[in-house]
């Protein structure tokens, strides 16, 4: 079995990204797929074995910055 990813995610910062993600979303700034595919990367790299998983601090800023393209 494998090692899983221990996230160490601020609680208060993961609730800002996914008010971002579904207020941009109802307000017509990302589509559905965008809004989808943005959490679903974030939940999928819980899955990646340590050193595979991109840092989902800078992931979740970097949406919240407007850096995921629509």
């Amino acid at each position: 079995m494998r090692e899983m990813t221990k996230w160490r995610v601020d609680p208060k910062l993961l609730q800002e990204f996914l008010a971002y993600v579904l207020d941009s979303y109802k307000n017509g700034e990302m589509s559905r797929a965008s809004a989808v595919g943005a959490i679903d990367h974030l939940i999928g790299g819980a899955d990646l074995p340590p050193g595979e998983a991109s840092d989902p601090t800078n992931y979740m800023k970097n949406v919240m910055a407007g850096e995921l393209e629509d």
